[in-house]
């Protein structure tokens, strides 16, 4: 899709669109310059077009007009590939995120790195916008360029809340990556998020990628290393406890319905609201 880039050099647009002056920016746009102009974004010190930097500012009255003018709302930046969508999750910006979703903005577009919305959301730790997303379509198990997803991210940054509640909606990737503890079981466990990590497992959360676990199970009596780590003894108590039937059911079910829309679809089911309750972790 065509771009143009302007230089901007006397600020105005950018400075426009950080003091939330919408008249400056009509004014701009009525003078010449393209809806989709590319500019300098002094806050992020990195080039976007103008619809991404007033939707990482959260100027909605700015995203209005822009988007009312012709501005394409699935437009990519030419540095990183990323969409208004990406900089308002960035920005954590959630009336911004939901007027774009609600104008049709691709909610699982990827950008040069192939990161989602919805990965970008999970960063920075915006439960509310995450929760848009998943309602209306966002894949909770993406995967980016180092093959991570969503709950690598929030376990990595710590974000309890997120980390529930994509878990809830069926991310339970155990890819091996690059920072981090390597794996979000490792991250729980280096947070010491026991609630998390015993949710991560009850949604049949994969254990092959976990070396360091074997390692613990294959010496229990190394009480020292274990003892200082509840977490760890949640985990090893999980595994050494049967598992019900009811249990191998919610896991079987959830995975044959994973992927988008998950919990509505867990919803619809013809069954007992104990039953969707069960299988949705309520």
């Amino acid at each position: 899709m065509a771009f143009t880039v302007n230089f901007d050099r006397d600020g105005q647009m950018s400075q426009a669109i950080s003091s939330n002056d919408l008249h400056t920016v009509q004014q701009l746009i009525s003078s010449g310059m393209s809806v989709n102009s590319v500019v300098h974004n002094p806050d992020k010190q990195e080039n976007t077009t103008i619809l991404a930097g007033a939707c990482y500012a959260g100027n909605l009255d700015i995203v209005d007009y822009l988007l009312k003018a012709g501005a394409y709302i699935n437009h990519k930046d030419p540095c990183y590939g990323r969409t208004p969508l990406h900089w308002a999750c960035i920005g954590r910006q959630e009336n911004v995120t939901l007027y774009l979703i609600k104008n049709k903005a691709d909610v699982n577009c990827v950008d040069r790195d192939n990161v989602t919305p919805i990965i970008t959301a999970s960063m920075v730790g915006c439960q509310n916008i995450i929760t848009s997303l998943l309602n209306n379509g966002a894949n909770p198990c993406a995967v980016d360029r180092l093959r991570a997803s969503a709950i690598h991210y929030a376990t990595f940054y710590g974000h309890s809340e997120v980390i529930s509640t994509l878990i809830k909606s069926g991310c339970n990737s155990n890819n091996h990556v690059i920072f981090g503890q390597g794996t979000p079981l490792a991250n729980l466990v280096h947070i010491k998020d026991q609630e998390n990590c015993k949710l991560l497992l009850e949604s049949g959360y994969n254990l092959d990628n976990e070396e360091w676990l074997s390692d613990f199970q294959r010496h229990q009596s190394m009480s020292n290393s274990i003892g200082s780590n509840s977490t760890i003894k949640t985990i090893l108590t999980w595994l050494q406890t049967p598992r019900s039937l009811e249990s191998y059911c919610r896991i079987v079910i959830r995975k044959c319905m994973q992927g988008v829309y998950l919990q509505n679809r867990v919803s619809n089911l013809p069954v007992p609201l104990t039953i969707k309750n069960y299988l949705l972790f309520l």
